[in-house]
């Protein structure tokens, strides 16, 4: 609803979040033409965070919102205290003082560690104001705790019940109910060359998960005889079901961009990451697995430069760990 079938929807953010943005009269009008032809009580709306447009609809309806916060507490709790970064000014984020020791970010709620800017939603580095994605979020933000239940896709013992509770709505207290496994995705063009010459000089096995649909086609991206050279040891997929192969004994590692679903999925079967952030919610994921719960490692610079390409020397040297236990030892 809201978006064509053939939208890109990754493609063309702006246009999306519009189309979200006013859904709530179609989302609405189905809903009750479900219940016209005799379906089931609506007894409640899920909806994820992302989705202001879903509190008029439960209101019109009569039914509780509960708001599903698919990414991490300290991610989730950034976002929805978003006005007070802005009266803070520690957003639209400056990359380039990020760094400096008065920019660090102290005043969120939820006993989290000290955040750098550069671990905000990416869509808070505009340098315009007025840009559209970066309004949208502020403007979310103002909905995001005014449901009258929260769940939130972690657990305690990943993040502390006081992260969680930090996201409690209308007196209700929030629900840990992670991880939940969902899907995820994402590549760029230049880097991918980078990426493949990377895994080609390591000489060791690989599976690479590669979207078509975001990359425009594999012949024009990936460097010639790339997959005849690599044939004999490596494997190319547009798909893959993400948990079975981590859960494989001869996975050593996993190279990520730390979206929430795919850290979930990594941690709990216990597969270290090398983390390479690409845009929202990413960043912090891969700081707090790097810094606060030390298990995995991030390349360097991705945080702060959003155009760097990171060449393959990196990329050889995750795959020289042949195993868990190795690649473990190398990260620790």
């Amino acid at each position: 609803m809201g978006c064509r079938p053939d939208h890109g929807r990754l493609s063309n953010l702006t246009d999306y979040v519009i189309a979200i943005e006013n859904l709530g009269p179609v989302l609405e009008y189905h809903l009750r033409c479900g219940l016209a032809e005799g379906s089931p009580p609506i007894t409640c709306i899920i909806a994820e965070n992302f989705m202001s447009c879903t509190h008029q609809v439960a209101n019109n309806l009569g039914v509780p919102l509960v708001i599903f916060w698919t990414m991490c507490a300290a991610s989730s709790i950034a976002q929805c205290n978003s006005n007070l970064l802005v009266s803070r000014e520690h957003i639209p984020v400056k990359v380039e003082e990020s760094k400096r020791a008065d920019k660090v970010i102290t005043c969120l709620p939820g006993n989290l560690p000290p955040l750098l800017p550069t671990d905000l939603l990416s869509f808070y580095r505009a340098a315009d104001p007025s840009d559209i994605l970066y309004q949208y979020c502020l403007r979310e933000s103002q909905y995001q705790s005014k449901a009258d239940y929260v769940l939130v896709n972690t657990f305690d013992e990943l993040e502390a019940p006081e992260t969680v509770s930090a996201l409690f709505c209308n007196g209700c207290p929030a629900l840990a109910v992670g991880p939940v496994f969902l899907p995820n995705f994402l590549e760029a063009k230049e880097q991918l060359e980078e990426l493949a010459i990377g895994l080609d000089k390591s000489q060791h096995p690989f599976l690479w998960v590669l979207r078509m649909d975001i990359v425009g086609g594999m012949p024009t991206i990936l460097p010639e005889d790339f997959e005849e050279r690599t044939k004999d040891r490596g494997l190319i997929v547009k798909w893959a079901p993400q948990v079975k192969v981590l859960s494989h004994p001869s996975v050593g590692g996993f190279l990520t961009h730390c979206g929430w679903n795919s850290s979930l999925e990594s941690m709990s079967l216990g597969i270290p990451m090398l983390g390479w952030p690409y845009f929202c919610d990413q960043f912090l994921d891969c700081r707090l697995y790097k810094d606060v719960w030390k298990i995995g490692m991030d390349l360097e610079g991705v945080d702060v430069d959003e155009n760097l390409v990171v060449k393959s020397f990196p990329i050889r040297l995750l795959l020289k760990c042949p195993n868990r236990k190795s690649f473990s030892h190398a990260i620790y």
